[in-house]
């Protein structure tokens, strides 16, 4: 079959059974339907592998010709049972094009039981404690508020700059602030997200009722020409192992003392209190539109790692963290041969213990509400149960099957999902 001719070729499946609750030795089926824009197709052959976080790896091929597969798997081992699956053609090779997306979905197995390689450092909290102190002494002071065009008429948009100490945090962060047009003091709830890997400006986040600052990841001018950001040499940062042999010299202790700087700005600027260093426009007018009660944080992947870094470390407050796959969960996972493997990790060092998500996730006062999909090869189902696990707060996590990283929460109508719960949890919000 031809398949330039569709838009799009994909593997729609059907579970036989809820596919994030398997224990040992349970048997699920796994069927899978090749579609060309929607229509049922046909390939001569299916490719499929079957891979565990054991060790266990199998794969063979199925007649393709109706389109419809089964693959039986059997659960042996705690974490992530995967399946890929391919169109293949009569010589039993893989059909590739821009076109075609292959099958990555599964299940997880004893899910309660997923947990980290390696415990946490002895001395995490004394860690950031001492990090944190960087900050302590230093005011969130407003450096510059450039108003900017707003895509929303409803709200104002401004790029701001805040003061930060120069070592570690580079002087300042940098981010986008949106907030209602005409809010009535005392009416809005705080909003801070965090964006994903890579260096690029923030974007604004129009959230009703809020304030909004979406923060920038690094020390760095906004809104530039793309020469500027190639100029700053930040290609791969926090990548290397080196970065973190000594982690009070990683790039993200930075990072994170950048980001609970921009919450304690948020707090005083749109609080009750007096600003005393800054009484000019706009930050008179920003004065008091906070309610003085709700924080809510949110990021995806990088930003996610952000989000519950800060409602961690800067707890007051902080009612709700809602992130999509959290990128450094279960760094140390690179560890073990036998598991699957992110495909974007920083090479593992102990070091890089302190920046794990899991461990932040441990400590958060707040709601928990947590986004991910089966086909994320980057941050991997079972780092991400191992996270849910480690919450002490009522929590929420949503697993989409064949959900892929970066598709910021839009997700397909017609896939799979499976919810898990602790406690009890409000309706779950839309994604920003």
């Amino acid at each position: 079959m031809d398949y330039s001719q569709f838009k799009t070729v994909k593997f729609s499946c059907i579970s036989s059974c809820d596919f994030t609750s398997l224990r040992i030795g349970d048997k699920i089926t796994f069927s899978l339907l090749l579609t060309g824009d929607g229509e049922p197709i046909s390939a001569s052959y299916v490719w499929y592998e079957l891979r565990d976080d054991g060790g266990n790896r199998t794969e063979g091929f199925l007649c393709g010709k109706t389109g419809l597969v089964s693959v039986t798997a059997e659960a042996k081992a705690v974490g992530f049972l995967r399946l890929r699956a391919e169109p293949c053609d009569e010589a039993k090779k893989r059909i590739t094009g821009t076109n075609i997306t292959p099958f990555i979905g599964g299940a997880l197995v004893e899910a309660e039981l997923c947990n980290t390689v390696m415990p946490e450092p002895a001395d995490f909290d004394k860690f950031w404690k001492e990090r944190l102190s960087a900050i302590d002494n230093v005011s969130p002071e407003l450096i510059s508020a450039e108003e900017r065009r707003s895509d929303n008429p409803a709200f104002r948009v401004f790029s701001i700059k805040v003061k930060c100490p120069d070592s570690p945090c580079g002087s300042y962060a940098a981010g986008t602030l949106t907030y209602p047009v005409g809010a009535e003091k005392g009416s809005l709830d705080l909003r801070i997200g965090f964006i994903g890997y890579g260096t690029h400006s923030s974007d604004p986040m129009y959230s009703p009722g809020a304030v909004s600052l979406k923060v920038c990841a690094h020390a760095m001018e906004q809104y530039r020409e793309q020469e500027y950001y190639s100029s700053l040499g930040l290609a791969n940062y926090g990548l290397p192992a080196a970065d973190h042999e000594k982690p009070e010299n990683s790039y993200f202790v930075g990072m994170v003392l950048r980001d609970v700087q921009m919450l304690r700005f948020l707090k005083k600027y749109f609080g009750q209190s007096e600003i005393n260093a800054d009484k000019s426009a706009p930050a008179c007018e920003w004065k008091g539109l906070w309610n003085e009660k709700c924080i809510i944080a949110s990021g995806g992947s990088q930003g996610a790692f952000q989000a519950l870094a800060v409602t961690a470390l800067e707890p007051d407050r902080v009612k709700r963290c809602y992130i999509m796959y959290p990128w450094l969960a279960g760094v140390s996972s690179v560890t073990d041969k036998n598991r699957i493997g992110s495909t974007f990790l920083p090479v593992f060092t102990p070091g890089l213990l302190y920046f794990d998500s899991v461990y932040f996730a441990a400590r958060i006062k707040a709601q928990l509400s947590i986004l991910t999909g089966t086909a994320d090869t980057l941050c991997l189902p079972a780092s991400m149960q191992a996270l849910y696990n480690a919450a002490n707060v009522p929590a929420k996590i949503r697993y989409v099957q064949t959900m892929v990283h970066g598709c910021y929460g839009k997700v397909p109508f017609d896939v799979e999902v499976s919810v898990k719960e602790k406690n009890f949890f409000p309706p779950l919000e839309a994604w920003g």
